[in-house]
């Protein structure tokens, strides 16, 4: 009961979360106080003057990936500046996603200097190489038109003259539209996601040929999975993942149908823990980083500064709210710092409103004894095992139900294996390498073939 009653909760708190920055994205603020400022409007005046290659989602929706492609190298000299000397990247340019666990929402649009210094690639490309990439990412209109059609069906009425027969037949039939309307959805949904991995995959080889590659560089894209198997934290142990991930996938010599399978993954490799995720370069944010947004809801009825507004919220709320979990993480540290604070405490993922406890949405987190509780259970549970009494920024982790020195304070997640496995989602990262050396590359084959033959 405490799960429903804390997903009801969470959902009014985002409902009326949602609304407010929808409404203060339409209109504005009337008096713009220090915190709560909006700049869509200045936003919008810059998406009136994208470059060619930084069109909106309409114009775009049918290019293909060699088209994008085309308009990438229409605008941008991809060559190598003559007399213009190739050094390594001290550190990897490492991007987190726009919207933690969301893919369809892409990285953030960060720039790190060291790339110009190091592989003359100027900010204005390397941001378009995200913007574009996201366009090319998009799977076919078709498949929204057979999601519709699938919906369509499954309100076939079935069974019709079949009930003078005998009862069960027509039972039986009158099922037919409902399960061709699941099996061909579920269908259609599998098509989706693989065409959008093989899309997304063609276009990143396409830019490492074209950008990346020449200057020494290889770009991929990684995934944190703290609840990996044993044997590939064992592999992890062993050597570096981003270099055995750079090894396994900057190698040419595959065709055919290894190479259309390795398109059809999610990432080039995994790192177990935050330990294995390279100190990344320094990275700067253009200002408009909202402008760029090239997934958006199309939702009709709703004018498009508040649906931008809906977006961009998100993702500010997403970014936070990893952030409080992982705040010690590289991924969070890299994500942009906030230019604007959330228009009321509903807004905030962070506020006591927003702890999942019925108490804190109706006194608007001012007096909450279940969360109270959380923090005396993670005192009492320091206490017990002789450690040191709860900082402020713990004992406030402990009342919005976070975990506290490893230890559950809230009310935990029943987990269904299979569909834990089916549905979760995971976190992901845009990093920017040097390519390993062939003397690198002989050593990390020998290390993880090494270690297979031990296991």
């Amino acid at each position: 009961m405490d799960h429903v009653i804390g997903a009801v909760t969470r959902g009014i708190s985002m409902g009326v979360a949602v609304t407010s920055e929808a409404i203060a994205g339409r209109t504005g603020p009337k008096n713009p106080p220090v915190d709560y400022t909006t700049q869509q409007h200045d936003l919008d005046a810059i998406e009136t003057r994208e470059e060619p290659s930084q069109t909106r989602d309409s114009d775009t929706e049918q290019s293909t990936i060699e088209e994008i492609s085309a308009k990438f190298l229409s605008v941008h000299i991809t060559a190598v500046p003559a007399g213009f000397q190739l050094r390594p990247l001290p550190n990897p340019v490492v991007l987190p996603q726009r919207r933690p666990r969301n893919k369809q929402r892409g990285f953030i649009r960060a720039y790190a200097p060291s790339l110009g210094e190091c592989a003359a690639i100027d900010q204005k490309t390397f941001v378009d190489v995200i913007s574009t990439w996201d366009q090319a990412s998009k799977a076919s209109p078709i498949f929204d038109v057979l999601n519709l059609a699938c919906f369509a069906v499954g309100f076939i009425p079935g069974g019709v003259g079949c009930s003078n027969l005998t009862e069960n037949p027509g039972l039986l039939i009158s099922q037919i539209p409902s399960a061709v309307s699941a099996t061909v959805g579920t269908a259609v949904m599998i098509a989706q996601e693989l065409q959008l991995r093989y899309k997304s995959n063609k276009y990143l080889e396409q830019l490492n040929e074209v950008l990346f590659k020449p200057r020494g560089l290889f770009a991929m894209v990684m995934v944190y999975k703290p609840d990996m198997a044993d044997e590939a934290i064992l592999e992890a142990n062993t050597a570096d993942p981003t270099r055995v991930a750079l090894v396994k996938h900057s190698d040419d010599s595959l065709s055919g149908a290894k190479k259309i399978l390795r398109r059809l993954h999610v990432h080039s490799g995994a790192v177990p823990s935050d330990d294995y995720i390279p100190e990344c370069a320094e990275l700067i944010y253009p200002t408009s980083d909202n402008a760029l947004t090239s997934q958006q809801l199309k939702l009709p009825g709703i004018p498009a500064e508040s649906q931008q507004a809906i977006q961009n919220y998100l993702d500010r709320r997403a970014q936070d709210a990893w952030a409080h979990k992982n705040c010690d993480s590289k991924l969070s540290k890299a994500s942009p710092p906030r230019e604007k604070g959330y228009v009321n405490r509903f807004c905030d993922p962070d506020h006591r409103v927003n702890s999942g406890s019925i108490f804190g949405l109706l006194t608007g987190g001012t007096f909450d004894p279940i969360s109270q509780g959380r923090v005396y259970r993670a005192e009492a549970a320091a206490k017990a095992a002789k450690q040191l009494p709860l900082t402020e920024q713990e004992r406030h982790d402990a009342y919005m139900g976070r975990k506290v020195r490893n230890r559950v304070t809230g009310t935990p997640s029943k987990k269904i294996p299979l569909l834990e496995k089916i549905v979760r989602k995971d976190v992901l990262y845009f990093v920017v390498c040097n390519l390993p050396t062939e003397n690198e590359k002989t050593e990390i084959r020998t290390m993880v073939a090494k270690m297979k033959s031990e296991t």
